[in-house]
């Protein structure tokens, strides 16, 4: 397997089509960047707050979680998620200098 940079090329692939459709880039979007409770979303809210249904929001964010992106908390029956933002920084970063080299900020 190719590596470029900390990140083997088929995990950026998998990162890179999580965030290529527009309605899971409004997830990430809406999503707090940390597990302050009072910020965070479960699947109920989110629906609201973005439209759609149950089964489809639960899709996006399988996908979203499965590729790192997203880490979440369970309180009582609920599950309430938010964006690894450090994770989500290393990523980005880690293909900046893979692409870039290391001279960009």
């Amino acid at each position: 397997m190719q590596k470029r940079g900390m990140i083997d090329l088929d995990e950026y692939s998998k990162i890179f089509k999580a965030l290529s459709d527009p309605f899971r880039l409004k997830i990430i979007m809406t999503l707090p960047k940390t597990n302050n409770c009072e910020d965070m979303y479960n699947v109920t809210e989110l629906i609201e707050e973005l439209g759609g249904s149950q089964p489809n929001m639960s899709h996006h964010l399988g996908i979203l979680k499965n590729a790192g992106l997203l880490k979440f908390e369970k309180v009582c029956n609920s599950t309430y998620f938010y964006v690894d933002q450090p994770k989500l920084d290393a990523i980005l970063k880690s293909f900046r200098e893979a692409v870039f080299g290391s001279v960009c900020s």
